[in-house]
């Protein structure tokens, strides 16, 4: 009997140092599953997370280029301004070519009136209010057979375009700035930008272009930009050849140029286009006035 007892208890102890073993193999196998699940789920989020941030990605740059691109309503209208402007070249065969200078009067307006004088040349000058020490060059600009346009009183985009109010104080203000000066009323018009501009709302843009109807405005766009708009300062050459490039591909062509005290090289410019025009076949150079072909980024539709 006592054998018997000493049997069971080698047995009973021996089976103690065994089952935490298989018990331990056993939780091993099951955490080394659990590990692997768990590192398929981690991967399965982790894919899922790069393909959320491809589409986010790819949704900013689909929403930039269309910030970029005309709406369609200025294709149309492009395409529709140009139709017309074909038609008229076949009436008259003849190309027509604006000179066109914004933000002036400056202390070069009397530089640009030099040259064009030399040449026997009308141009176009849309004019602002931020130089009031020039003012008196507004009447030089008539005198000598110049057409005479509106730009901006303060050419502040984000108070012109904040609102139609603000924007009919600053036409206002300019339109009452250029009639103290010269006695003429103008009905001609360039907005800031350009009507396409994206710093005005589509909402108060229609309600823009609904006054400027209403009262009788025309405004004008351009189709060729001399480039020197911008913070980069162009060489006399450059600005040149680019208004000699757009010119050649239009058959009404209205030139982008600027009256600033930081654009010296487009007085420089100036006798270079005028003399390459002068050339080109068919072409003539002119002031623009009321009949002039609208080139305009954005129309208001007919209802």
């Amino acid at each position: 009997r006592v054998k018997r007892l000493k049997k069971i208890s080698k047995t009973v102890i021996l089976m103690l140092l065994i089952l935490p073993s298989v018990f331990c193999g056993i939780l091993a196998v099951k955490v080394g599953k659990l590990e692997r699940e768990i590192d398929k789920l981690k991967s399965e989020e982790h894919r899922n997370l790069e393909i959320v941030w491809s589409d986010d990605a790819e949704l900013i740059k689909t929403a930039e280029k269309q910030e970029q691109e005309p709406v369609k309503e200025e294709s149309f209208v492009e395409e529709k301004v140009l139709l017309e402007d074909e038609i008229l070249l076949e009436e008259e065969n003849l190309r027509k070519v604006y000179l066109t200078f914004d933000d002036g009067p400056s202390m070069y307006t009397q530089d640009i009136l030099e040259v064009l004088k030399i040449y026997d040349v009308k141009a176009t000058f849309f004019v602002t209010g931020m130089k009031p020490e020039y003012g008196e060059r507004l009447q030089d600009i008539l005198d000598d057979g110049h057409s005479l346009a509106l730009h901006s009183f303060s050419h502040v985009y984000s108070d012109i375009y904040s609102s139609l109010d603000n924007f009919k104080n600053d036409f206002n203000k300019l339109r009452e700035y250029v009639y103290q000066n010269t006695g003429e009323e103008i009905n001609l018009f360039r907005f800031p930008g350009g009507s396409a501009n994206n710093i005005v709302s589509p909402e108060v843009r229609k309600e823009i272009l609904t006054w400027l109807e209403k009262e009788g405005i025309v405004y004008f766009d351009w189709n060729v930009s001399s480039g020197d708009g911008g913070n980069q300062i162009l060489s006399p050459q450059e600005i040149a050849d680019n208004c000699i490039k757009g010119i050649s591909d239009c058959n009404t062509a209205i030139v982008l140029l600027h009256d600033s005290s930081s654009k010296v090289t487009t007085i420089e410019a100036l006798p270079l286009i005028i003399e390459a025009v002068n050339e080109m076949e068919n072409t003539v150079l002119l002031p623009m006035d009321e009949e002039t072909t609208a080139i305009q980024q954005i129309r208001l539709r007919e209802e």
